[in-house]
């Protein structure tokens, strides 16, 4: 148990290193005694680096609502119960996307699109 600098242990380097990492593409960099991890990273980062920027650009908003004329994307999907169309979430709910798969609304999203269409009927009037 004896610390490697106690005794000048000549393998101490090969055991106090944290070894550094890309940033780019989290691969470990190895480095050799005497020499800057900081040098060798960025070597790595010029020459070996296996990163792809168009990886990273990859879209994440890839679901696009089927509702005719709308050309809005969403991150998830949003699948309608009733007839299994991805919609964006404005259109979600069966009555928002005129849903062919049941002729009635269902749910509380439902409901809540009749009393919303219902306060605007009244409030219009």
């Amino acid at each position: 148990h004896i610390r490697y600098d106690d005794h000048k242990c000549g393998s101490a380097y090969k055991k106090n290193v944290q070894v550094p990492v890309c940033p780019l593409c989290n691969a470990p960099i190895p480095v050799q005694k005497g020499e800057i991890p900081d040098v060798v990273v960025g070597a790595h980062m010029d020459k070996d680096c296996k990163y792809n920027p168009a990886q990273q650009k990859e879209k994440i908003f890839t679901n696009k609502c089927l509702k005719p004329g709308c050309k809005r994307k969403e991150m998830m999907k949003v699948v309608c119960e009733q007839c299994n169309g991805n919609f964006c979430i404005k259109h979600r709910h069966p009555l928002d996307h005129d849903c062919k798969g049941s002729t009635e609304a269902s749910g509380l999203g439902g409901k809540l699109r009749q009393i919303r269409n219902s306060v605007d009927h009244w409030s219009l009037q």
